[in-house]
């Protein structure tokens, strides 16, 4: 008897202290209900810096986001000073504040009626949506800057070579480089891999300078740091032509004629109609 009480006893003590190392609800800053499941004592992230996480984004329990698989790594966010934060804190912008690097967390955001109307029909009875978050790492104010200074010099770097291939272009120096497709697009490879060529349908990540025949830019991904990741087969039709002529971290220049651009209708503002296009781009991964 006395054996069976101990036991019993015990086993209410386990259970009492796993009780106790629960995770539990707490409520941020903003509002939003929040879950620590690891305090690694890692790196806090302060104002004037960004952090990397992974976010896995669930209506219900179906998994509807993922930035591993969405984005091909983390996402990027940038912590604000208090005067300058945003109207609208996102719930993962929140739950950022309250880990380290290296923790894990779940945090829920009601669903209001702006984001109702962005969800499925399917979803639609949902009352929060949940936000599984990783902070992979925490990049410091003076790594911030760093890093700007790294997207200037190549953003630099990239305008001045893309200027000399048009003067190049139009000298006539690079006709025995062009291989024009039946379409009418010009292809310059600048490095080619030996590896597979991108097949439509895939998810790509790249870095892209776009300009007129002039050389005047109209859009620059390398001036923001931030490739761009699409689906092939999304885009014009000459620019989705000139990517699957490459492979992964191959370079190459797209001239490309208005008819497989833009055409007639242009992208007001930024591209008027019946517009050739000159691209260079490198792809990163796919």
């Amino acid at each position: 008897m006395r054996s069976t009480f101990y036991l019993m006893l015990v086993a209410l003590t386990g259970l009492l202290a796993a009780c106790e190392q629960s995770p539990k609800r707490i409520t941020t800053e903003h509002g939003y209900q929040f879950i620590a499941y690891s305090n690694k004592g890692g790196i806090k992230p302060k104002p004037g810096e960004k952090v990397a996480v992974n976010v896995y984004t669930y209506f219900g329990d179906s998994l509807v986001g993922n930035t591993l698989r969405d984005l091909g790594g983390p996402s990027i966010l940038t912590l604000y000073p208090k005067e300058k934060m945003p109207a609208n804190v996102p719930a993962v912008y929140d739950a950022t504040l309250l880990m380290g690097e290296g923790d894990s967390a779940t945090v829920y955001q009601k669903i209001d009626s702006t984001m109702l109307a962005r969800i499925p029909k399917a979803f639609q009875d949902l009352k929060e949506v949940r936000f599984d978050v990783v902070l992979v790492d925490v990049i410091s104010a003076e790594e911030v800057e760093k890093k700007r200074e790294q997207v200037r010099a190549q953003a630099a770097a990239v305008t001045s070579g893309v200027n000399n291939f048009i003067l190049d272009l139009k000298s006539g120096k690079l006709n025995d480089k062009l291989l024009t497709t039946p379409s009418g697009l010009k292809v310059v490879m600048v490095e080619k891999n030996t590896g597979r060529t991108i097949r439509d349908g895939e998810t790509i990540s790249v870095q892209y300078y776009g300009c007129f025949m002039d050389g005047n830019k109209f859009d620059s991904s390398f001036d923001r740091g931030d490739p761009m990741t699409f689906i092939v087969g999304s885009s014009i039709p000459g620019f989705d032509e000139g990517i699957k002529m490459m492979s992964r971290e191959s370079k190459a220049y797209f001239i490309i004629p208005s008819a497989i651009g833009y055409g007639e209708d242009g992208r007001p503002p930024v591209i008027p109609p019946n517009t050739d296009l000159v691209y260079y781009v490198e792809v990163l991964k796919f």
